[in-house]
């Protein structure tokens, strides 16, 4: 509850600038009056009744401007109008005192109705002096002088409300100095009210004590002064009137005068008493149910006590319990305050070593704590954890971190927001989850080797499928041929001609058969690392030229055009093999090229590199069978549209052979049709390198393997 003091400074504060602000506003009002009746020369504005003085031209006008200062809050305004007002009565007071005219008072509007012997225009000196006052005392309280500006509004108000008797009694000395101007009646009332404005402006002033203090002397004053000055000023009305009309005698009035101003002192102060007694008795009721309540409260304050304690021990006891059991888990338990947005620490389980390695601190909110430890790559996703837990909605991440004690674990963080009171938590709870991750790694690694190893047999099924195709007809053919001349030769009558082809037949089709079943252990040997390379200096330019030379014929006969345009290079290479490989491309170029077609060699120098490029202009292979291109046993849709033969292990042996040697190959589209093989091969330096390590290598099990193949093969 609040007191009655802060009741008063609330009033105050509420009241008090209102009343300035009216006071301000009625004399603003009454100066611009004035000063639209002397602009208009309606003598009905300038005074209040016909016949009694006027408000002079800078009277209004200084009574505005202090107006002023009272309305705004500018300091600046305040000084240069409090300024003004203070130069202009100066001026005054000096033509007052010296008898002289400066010419300051008709100088706005001439005043045609001053009186012989009075200077036009110019103010009273009643009104002049409590001007300055009021111009001074605003001037000391802008500059936080409040006693002496009070001390000095005394003048104002005391000039005011003299003049004001003297209108309302026809004591003219009470308004007017021997011959000099008299005080206008609104121009009294107007200045008294700038005093009363000034005065509650005042903080903590004799006016804010008067009218808002709760203590007995301002609240007798509040209670006396009022009845008494108006029954006074009533009573000698009463007086006057009586006196002027013959009913009283003038020393009778005296007495009455008296004995009515004791009666209203005596009664307005009885009254007040009264008001003091009737306080008096409800501050003891009030005392006495203060007493009552206190010593409920004592008693109910001590009955809380004692049941805060229990529940505090049994808050205890149960927080005990929850802190064992937390401890015998594995998780960690933490709880965070999110009121406003702001992650405050509140709880966390003692038991961080499993989780983290090693202990926390708990001045620093657990998510937190964990912001470095965390993995990079995970912490996107704990950033977003830390924004749910921030406003307080459900969420759980799991994420790697690495310990205080260097290991890397999985950790689970979940948790939700709660309510109490006004302020609201993040309950959550963290798991070590790295077992479990282990687990599930390696299911999807087990089951991820399984299905490479299920594709594998499939493609190992497709493969064999395919070579039984393949190869059963590459054999059928030869063999089946061999066995016709065969028959033919049987014949005891055959001619010797007949006889020279039939063998030539049978020598072609077994160099057939030899080309596919070597091709075939080629694959073995490099399957089983068993190849024997004999690796030495080769110049490349010189044997790609005689090779191309070599295929020139058969290219002719195909009605092929075979180029080349060849730069020297010398690499470390097995020139069996190269030749192996050369002869594969060559043959493949011209085979799958149509008669009138090019097939084009060119050898080039890349940097330290040999680059072998063969290109022809012939059926070429589909866009989306080129990365099949160097399969086993893989042969073109093309091709075999085409019904060209093949076992399509030509390109296959070719890419072994070449990365066997230490480079690499390659194929891509020709444009606007046909296919283009690439070959890089390591220049001579590094080709010593390599071969310095695996020259004549030739590995024992491989070649075991291989020779089970060649032990069945008929001996030449």
């Amino acid at each position: 509850m609040r007191d009655q003091g802060q009741d008063s400074t609330l009033t105050e504060r509420a009241t008090l600038p209102r009343v300035a602000r009216v006071c301000g506003l009625v004399v603003a009002a009454v100066s611009i009056t004035v000063l639209v009746g002397w602009a208009l020369g309606l003598e009905l504005l300038t005074s209040v009744l016909p016949g009694l003085t006027t408000m002079k031209v800078n009277t209004a006008l200084c009574l505005g401007v202090l107006a002023v200062t009272v309305l705004v809050r500018s300091r600046r305004v305040v000084r240069l109008a409090s300024l003004l007002v203070v130069l202009v009565t100066l001026l005054v007071l000096y033509e007052i005192v010296s008898g002289t005219t400066l010419g300051i008072d008709e100088l706005v509007f001439a005043d045609h109705t001053a009186p012989a012997g009075i200077a036009p225009g110019q103010m009273a000196p009643a009104t002049t002096v409590s001007l300055l006052a009021l111009a001074v005392s605003r001037l000391l309280l802008d500059a936080g002088r409040a006693r002496p500006a009070q001390t000095l509004l005394a003048l104002p108000l005391l000039t005011a409300v003299m003049a004001v008797f003297g209108y309302l009694f026809g004591v003219e000395q009470l308004y007017r100095i021997s011959t000099l101007s008299s005080v206008a009646l609104h121009s009294a009332i107007s200045w008294g009210l700038l005093a009363v404005a000034i005065a509650a402006l005042v903080p903590g002033g004799l006016l804010t004590w008067v009218a808002a203090g709760t203590g007995p002397g301002s609240a007798m004053v509040r209670g006396t002064v009022p009845v008494v000055t108006a029954g006074l000023a009533a009573t000698g009305l009463l007086r006057d009137v009586l006196v002027e009309g013959g009913v009283i005698g003038d020393r009778f009035g005296t007495a009455v005068l008296v004995v009515a101003g004791s009666l209203i002192a005596v009664t307005a102060t009885a009254r007040t008493a009264r008001r003091f007694d009737a306080s008096d008795r409800a501050r003891v009721r009030a005392e006495r149910s203060l007493r009552e309540l206190n010593a409920s409260l004592v008693e109910g304050r001590d009955a809380a006590w004692a049941r805060a304690e229990d529940l505090a021990a049994e808050l205890e006891r149960e927080r005990s319990r929850f802190e064992r059991a937390v401890e015998n888990t594995e998780d960690l338990v933490w709880t965070v305050e999110t009121t406003g947005g702001a992650v405050v620490p509140a709880y966390l389980s003692p038991n961080t070593r499993p989780i983290v390695g090693g202990p926390l601190s708990a001045d620093v909110a657990f998510p937190v704590a964990l912001r470095d430890l965390v993995d990079p790559v995970d912490r996107a996703l704990f950033a977003d954890f830390e924004t749910d837990v921030g406003i307080g909605v459900p969420a759980d991440v799991e994420v790697r971190v690495r310990g205080l004690d260097g290991r890397v674990r999985w950790i689970w963080l979940r948790g939700a927001p709660r309510s109490d009171g006004l302020r609201t938590y993040f309950d959550g709870v963290a798991t070590d989850t790295t077992v479990r991750r282990v687990l599930a790694d390696q299911r999807e690694l087990l089951l991820e080797q399984e299905r490479l190893q299920v594709q594998r047999l499939s493609e190992l099924a497709r493969a064999r499928q395919e070579f039984t195709t393949v190869a059963g007809h590459e054999l059928r053919t030869p063999v089946a041929v061999i066995v016709g001349y065969c028959e033919i030769l049987a014949d005891p009558e055959l001619a010797p001609v007949v006889r020279d082809q039939a063998i030539e037949a049978i020598g072609r089709r077994a160099a057939h058969l030899q080309v596919l079943v070597e091709g075939v252990f080629d694959l073995a040997r490099l399957d089983a690392g068993a190849m024997h390379l004999e690796l030495e200096p080769t110049h490349l330019g010189d044997f790609v030229a005689s090779t191309v030379t070599d295929y020139e014929p058969v290219a002719r006969a195909a009605g092929i055009e075979l180029t080349h345009a060849i730069a020297g290079s010398d690499v470390f290479a097995d020139r069996g093999r190269l030749r192996q490989v050369l002869d594969n491309l060559l043959s493949n170029g011209i085979k799958y090229t149509p008669a009138g077609g090019h097939v084009h060699v060119a050898l080039s120098r890349h940097g330290e590199d040999a680059v072998l490029e063969v290109r022809d202009d012939g059926i070429g292979v589909a866009p989306e069978e080129l990365p099949r291109l160097f399969d086993r046993m893989f042969r073109g849709t093309n091709a075999r549209e085409a019904r060209i033969p093949g076992t399509g292990l030509g390109l296959a042996l070719t890419q072994e052979l070449v990365e066997a040697l230490g480079g690499e190959v390659t194929a891509r589209a020709n444009q606007p049709h046909g296919l283009v093989i690439t070959i890089t091969l390591p220049a001579l330096a590094r080709g010593a390198e390599r071969a310095g390590g695996a020259g004549g290598a030739e590995g024992a099990e491989g070649d075991e393997t291989v020779s089970e193949y060649e032990s069945s093969l008929p001996k030449r």
